[in-house]
């Protein structure tokens, strides 16, 4: 704007505000454009004025952080599985591989259906989208299989070298011990060549998942160790300390996603080795683990009722783990704003379209009102949730909750601020206008999705997320109120909305209902300013007893107690990474 429309607008701003009119009609088109810019920061629905750093939250990116946000199912794309290289996973390979009738088929299926992830995935997706599977073995370091097959490797049937390319020690062969091994001489030393790391470092393999996580991939580490090195090892970095596998779990965890442990007991073939006598495996029975690390449960739920499906082994032997509470997978909101004194406290606004509340699938529902004065009474009740598809609890080993008998609770109001790129300044209370048009930015996230599910952010170093905790002082406050089941007040609004995880919807008599409620105050901070605010509200579940629960009932965690079948390192991992985790979870974007 030119120094001469920057003085008209002054002086035709203290002429209308003395004489009720200008008096310079050459400054008429300066006041008129002064009206426009005062009309749309008023129609911008959610804007800070005055305040010089000013974060835009577009509608279509807060559409997309409740696409990222939400638990649920996600496109998958590609699949990386990490397998266990070292020596005592070679018991296994050699009791499934025995050149003897009856020989134990329970290691191959689980290779065979650790193979087909990727068309299962495919064929469950239904879009005709190829799923990729890449394959790397570890153990000091990680290195790719390239185009060797996963079942053909981990069963000996192609020669695989040693990681790193080193020739097999004649020392480090494997010999039998207390059993007799019938397969071929070329199947034996293929299986040791293969197996025949002495570090196992589950350090790296975790450092590069969370390197390289994506909602659209899933990871998955198959191994039957913690960790085993030596303590001065160069190749692994804190070779015994446990406590930064469950650091990582705990990260996982912390951003959003979701992980397991499948837990099988296998026949072995008790062998040892004279290249070091003291390393050898002696036992008939030995517990597998694969992790399943991926960005929701319902992905990890169908990973493990595939693998069930090609288990060979007895039901009472394999066993699924979850690390945190399961989100649930549908879930109906009602939000109820109470008059006072007679007023109401908030309103919805015209603009505000019904598709915020009934998204499209694995979207988080968003409320958008607006307070009228200078507070609002508003409750929320989840009125049905549901937690998981019922046909999963006939795969063997899987022991779904009885989420109707768990503890609950909301946590406070998080509210979030835009992520500003690296290198700026983030602002430290104040995040800015969100786009008025929801309707319209919807309309063009269809039409770039094709109609279907946005995608999601490829990495996080690609895309970050769009809204992190904000600090500072906020605008407004949150004052949670008793909650009473008498309804007592007068409802000025009502808004329903609405969260599926699946294409498919659930029966009716697998949901819960009424599952809790909460009420809160909301009101202004002692300021006149107008402006906006975004939250993330949750239901967690806070009680950890769904551990001992899981444990008590499955039997193989019952009879998990010889030393070569000893759960109780995972379940220790699961009592650190376990954190009070959302159960529902939908955004609240308030104009005030």
């Amino acid at each position: 704007m030119s120094s001469k429309s920057i003085y008209c607008l002054s002086n035709a701003a203290k002429t209308i505000d003395l004489h009720g009119q200008p008096d310079n009609s050459l400054c008429f088109s300066a006041v008129l454009y002064l009206w426009l810019v005062i009309m749309l920061i008023t129609a911008s629905g959610c804007s800070i004025v005055g305040h010089r750093e000013r974060h835009i939250v577009s509608a279509s990116d807060l559409k997309a952080f409740a696409a990222e946000h939400a638990p649920g199912e996600s496109g998958i794309k590609s699949v990386r599985l990490y397998f266990d290289a070292s020596t005592s996973m070679r018991g296994f390979a050699l009791a499934a591989t025995q050149n003897i009738e009856h020989a134990p088929e329970e290691y191959k299926s689980i290779i065979m259906a650790l193979d087909s992830i990727p068309a299962m995935l495919q064929g469950n997706s239904g879009d005709g989208r190829n799923t990729s599977l890449a394959v790397a073995r570890f153990g000091g370091t990680i290195e790719e299989l390239s185009d060797a097959g996963m079942v053909s490797s981990a069963l000996g049937r192609i020669a695989i070298p040693m990681i790193g390319g080193a020739a097999l020690d004649k020392r480090s062969e494997s010999r039998d011990y207390r059993a007799t091994w019938g397969g071929s001489s070329e199947m034996r030393g293929n299986i040791d060549s293969f197996y025949s790391e002495t570090i196992t470092c589950l350090n790296r393999v975790f450092d590069e998942i969370l390197k390289t996580r994506s909602r659209n991939s899933v990871s998955i580490i198959v191994t039957d160790a913690e960790q085993a090195a030596p303590s001065d090892s160069t190749a692994c970095p804190s070779a015994r300390n446990l406590g930064t596998i469950q650091e990582n779990l705990y990260e996982w965890v912390r951003l959003g996603n979701f992980v397991a442990v499948v837990a099988f007991r296998l026949p072995t073939m008790p062998w040892r080795s004279q290249f070091e006598p003291s390393q050898y495996t002696s036992c008939d029975k030995h517990l597998l683990y694969a992790y399943l690390m991926m960005s929701s449960a319902e992905q990890a739920e169908a990973i493990y009722s595939h693998i069930a499906t090609f288990w060979k082994g007895n039901t009472e032997a394999i066993a699924y783990l979850p690390f945190t509470p399961r989100p649930a997978s549908e879930y109906e909101v009602v939000m109820k704003i109470s008059s006072i004194d007679g007023k109401p406290g908030a309103i919805i606004p015209p603009r505000a379209t019904r598709d915020l509340t009934n998204p499209e699938r694995g979207t988080l529902p968003i409320y958008w009102v607006r307070l009228t004065g200078e507070e609002a009474e508003v409750k929320f009740v989840v009125t049905e949730a549901a937690f998981e598809d019922h046909s999963i609890t006939k795969a063997p080993g899987f022991c779904p909750i009885d989420w109707s008998r768990a503890s609950y609770e909301w946590q406070a109001p998080v509210r979030l601020e835009p992520l500003v790129s690296a290198g700026v300044a983030k602002s430290d209370a104040k995040s800015a206008s969100l786009e008025a048009d929801y309707s319209k930015a919807g309309r063009k996230s269809e039409m770039a999705s094709g109609g279907g599910t946005p995608e999601r952010s490829a990495s996080p170093a690609a895309k970050p997320a769009m809204l992190i905790s904000a600090k500072g002082i906020l605008g407004l406050e949150f004052i949670q109120l008793p909650d009473s089941q008498l309804e007592q007040t007068q409802h000025a609004v009502i808004r329903t909305a609405h969260f599926h995880a699946r294409n498919k919807l659930l029966p009716k008599e697998h949901m819960l209902r009424n599952l809790s409620s909460v009420r809160f105050n909301v009101r202004r901070r002692g300021t006149q300013s107008s402006g906006c605010e975004i939250y993330l509200i949750q239901l967690n579940m806070k009680s950890i007893d769904y551990l001992d629960k899981i444990a008590a009932k499955l039997p193989l965690v019952i009879k998990a107690g010889l030393p070569c079948l000893s759960l109780e390192n995972v379940k220790t991992q699961m009592r650190f990474v376990y954190r009070p985790s959302p159960v529902v979870r939908f955004l609240l974007h308030i104009d005030y």
